[in-house]
């Protein structure tokens, strides 16, 4: 398993690619927002739930890619 980890600080305008290119080779994505002041914990939260309604499409047992877990830094 490849496990990609995505530290950002207000990265709104290239998350979402980011994000995207990850899930292609990942098995799972770790972001780990360094308390972002634009839309990037939004955009991080969207892209999360979107991937976790794509997996729930699928069908039992397929593989359905990464997951993503975002974090706060401390």
């Amino acid at each position: 398993p490849l496990t990609v980890l995505m530290p950002m600080f207000n990265e709104a305008r290239h998350a979402r690619q980011a994000l995207e290119s990850a899930a292609l080779v990942a098995d799972e994505i770790v972001v780990v927002d360094s308390f972002s002041t634009d839309d990037t914990p939004s955009i991080v939260q969207q892209f999360a739930e979107e991937l976790a309604g794509r997996r729930g499409a699928m069908e039992s047992g397929a593989d359905t890619g990464a997951k993503t877990r975002t974090d706060r830094a401390k």
